[in-house]
Parts: structure tokens; sequence; C-alpha cells
């Protein structure tokens, strides 16, 4: 488990956050920074922000998959493009 603290930092948009990692992970994050070019800042943001966006995509399909349960209606393709006037 990692411990993670967020402040505000006076005159500045948004929060900070502070990650207490091991040194292992610590120097891990700092090649693969090094190794793309960027700060680790930089890194840190991108690999939240994609699992934020990987955590609302499951999410999504969940929501959708649970709809999908409530009344299962199932149109083949040969008959959606039929439809569709597109066969």
């Amino acid at each position: 488990c990692y411990n993670a603290k967020t402040y505000s930092k006076p005159n500045t948009k948004g929060n900070q956050m502070i990650i207490d990692l091991p040194k292992e992970v610590q120097n891990t994050f700092a090649a693969i920074a090094e190794q793309k070019n960027i700060t680790q800042e930089l890194l840190a943001k991108e690999a939240i922000m994609e699992w934020i966006q990987d955590f609302e995509d499951a999410r999504e399909a969940d929501n959708a998959h649970k709809e999908f349960m409530q009344s299962p209606e199932v149109i083949l393709a040969d008959e959606a493009y039929k439809e569709l006037g597109l066969k």
C-alpha cells in the first residue's frame, strides 16, 4: 500500500499530490520518464489520466452490459445491414 497526500499550494491552479513509493518503484519511474524524455510530473499526470479514462470506460461498459442483461435484444449484423439498405 502506498501513502498519498493531497494539498493546495497557494497561488497555483489545482492541487498537488505527494505519493510515497518504495525506492525501487521510484527508480523505475524515473528511468521511464528519462526514456520518454519527459518529466516525472508529466509521466505521473499521463498515467493518472489514462487510468481514470480506462476506469470510466470500464464503468460505462459494465453499465451497458447491465442494461443489456435487463432487456437482451439481439439484432444480427445481416438484419441490421438489410434494414439500413446496406445489403
